[in-house]
C-alpha cells in the first residue's frame, strides 16, 4: 500500500523516488475482547522506513541503478536488531551518508524484555544528528530511566532528550470497555537536533479506529 501511494506522488507531490527500507518478522500478538470482535489474518509485522530527498535522483531499473553518482540514498547502511527474549519485537536502523542515523523499535511492554533490546542498540555517543522512534510502550520518563541504566546518566543527559507530544498519542480500552488516551509515543532526539525540532509535535488524532497509536510527526529546521 504505502509503494503504491508513493508511486502515485512522484512527480506531483515527490519530485523523486524514496527508498523503502522494510523488516518484517513474526509476531504473537495478544487477541483482546473488543467489540465486534477482531482475528488476525496475517501475524507478520513490518518496520517500516521511508528515505525521501527531494535533491536526490533515485531510479530502479530491472538489473542496475542508473546514475549511481547521484544516489546517495543507496549508501544507506540498514541494521536489524531482534530483541533476544522477546522474537516478535526489535529495532530497525537506517544509517544515511550524512551521517543521520534514525532508529525505528518496537520495545518489548515487559521491562526485563525491554533492557534487553535496547542495550544492543548502539546509542548516540557524539553529537551526529540521531533519531529514536516507534511504538515505545511507555512513557518518556520510564524510557529515559531505561536509557540511564544502559548508557550511563551523565552520558545519556548530554547526548539524548526526549520530544514528547502536547496530546495523547494512544487510546485503548479499559476493562470496563471505555476508552482511555495516553500518552506513549515520542521521539528521542541527539543534542545537534534538540533545538531544531518544531514544536509543538504533531498528533493526527482523527484516524478513526485503524490503529491505537496516533501517528506523531515532528519536523527539523534545516542544519
Amino acid at each position: 500500500m504505502l509503494r503504491k501511494m508513493i508511486d502515485a506522488h512522484v512527480g506531483s507531490v515527490l519530485t523523486s523516488k524514496p527508498l523503502i527500507h522494510t523488516h518484517t518478522y513474526s509476531r504473537k500478538p495478544q487477541i483482546r475482547n473488543r467489540q465486534g470482535g477482531f482475528l488476525y489474518n496475517d501475524s507478520n509485522e513490518s518496520l517500516v522506513t521511508i528515505h525521501y530527498n527531494p535533491n536526490t535522483v533515485f531510479t530502479e531499473t530491472k538489473s542496475e541503478l542508473e546514475n549511481a553518482e547521484k544516489h546517495f540514498l543507496i549508501d544507506d547502511q540498514i541494521l536489524w536488531t531482534p530483541c533476544p527474549s522477546d522474537p516478535g519485537k526489535g529495532a530497525l536502523t537506517v544509517t544515511t551518508a550524512s551521517g543521520l542515523s534514525v532508529i525505528n523499535a518496537h520495545v518489548p511492554y515487559d521491562n526485563k524484555a525491554a533492557f534487553s533490546l535496547l542495550k544492543n542498540i548502539t546509542w548516540s555517543n557524539n553529537n551526529n544528528p540521531f533519531v529514536f522512534v516507534g511504538d515505545i510502550n511507555r512513557n518518556s520518563s520510564a524510557f529515559m530511566k531505561i536509557l540511564h541504566e544502559i548508557i550511563g546518566d551523565k552520558s545519556c543527559s548530554n547526548l539524548l532528550f526526549p520530544i514528547t507530544t502536547d496530546k495523547p498519542t494512544r487510546v485503548g480500552l479499559r476493562r470496563d470497555g471505555t476508552r482511555e488516551k495516553i500518552w506513549i509515543d515520542f521521539y528521542i532526539v541527539s543534542a545537534s537536533l534538540k533545538n531544531l525540532a518544531i514544536l509543538p509535535v504533531e498528533v493526527y488524532d482523527n484516524i478513526g479506529d485503524i490503529s491505537d497509536h496516533y501517528p506523531i510527526l515532528v519536523q527539523f529546521k534545516a542544519m
